[in-house]
C-alpha cells in the first residue's frame, strides 16, 4: 500500500512576492510543496519566517514517529530542480534550521470508539492524513454519532 511522508521546516528569508503569498505546487506522486509566511520581519531586517511542507508518496515507510528529525537526503533530490525567479525551493529547504519528518500513516478502523467513560473523537478515532482539517471534521462527525 502506498504511504506518504511529509517533511516540515521553517526558513528565514526575504518575502516571496508580496509577503502574503500561499504556494501549493507539485503532485503527491512527484513531490508536492506547501509554502507560506508565518512571521513578518522576524529579524528586524525585513525577512519573514516561512513555513514549508514537502510531501512525497512512496511504497513503504520504516518508522511511525511524527517528530523524527528529517534527513535532507530522503527528500531533497525531488526538489533540487525547483528553481524559479522568485524562489529557489531547494535552497529554502537547505536553509531551514530544523527539519522534521512526519510519516502519513493509514490505520485500520477499530470496532468501538467508546471505552467506559472515554470516547475517542477526531484523529484518535479516525487517524487520517492531516489535510483539509480531516481530523477536526471527523471529530464533529464522531461527536454527533455518539449522542
Amino acid at each position: 500500500m502506498p504511504a506518504s511522508t511529509a517533511w516540515r521546516g521553517v526558513t528565514r528569508r526575504k518575502p516571496i512576492f508580496d509577503g502574503r503569498t500561499y504556494i501549493r505546487a507539485g503532485s503527491i506522486l512527484t513531490g508536492k510543496m506547501v509554502i507560506y509566511p508565518i512571521i513578518d520581519n522576524v529579524d528586524g531586517q525585513g525577512n519573514q519566517l516561512i513555513n514549508w511542507m514537502a510531501d512525497i508518496q512512496h511504497d513503504t515507510f520504516e518508522q511511525n514517529d511524527w517528530n523524527r528529525p528529517g534527513q535532507l537526503s530522503d527528500f531533497l533530490p525531488f526538489y533540487e530542480s525547483w528553481r524559479f525567479d522568485w524562489l529557489d525551493a531547494a535552497q529554502m529547504i537547505r536553509d531551514s534550521e530544523l527539519i522534521l519528518e512526519y510519516p502519513m500513516v493509514d490505520k485500520d478502523p477499530i470496532e468501538a470508539w467508546t471505552f467506559g467513560r472515554v470516547t475517542l473523537a477526531g484523529d484518535a478515532a479516525h487517524p487520517m492524513y492531516p489535510r483539509g482539517s480531516n481530523g477536526a471534521a471527523q471529530a464533529v462527525i464522531g461527536g454527533n454519532r455518539q449522542r
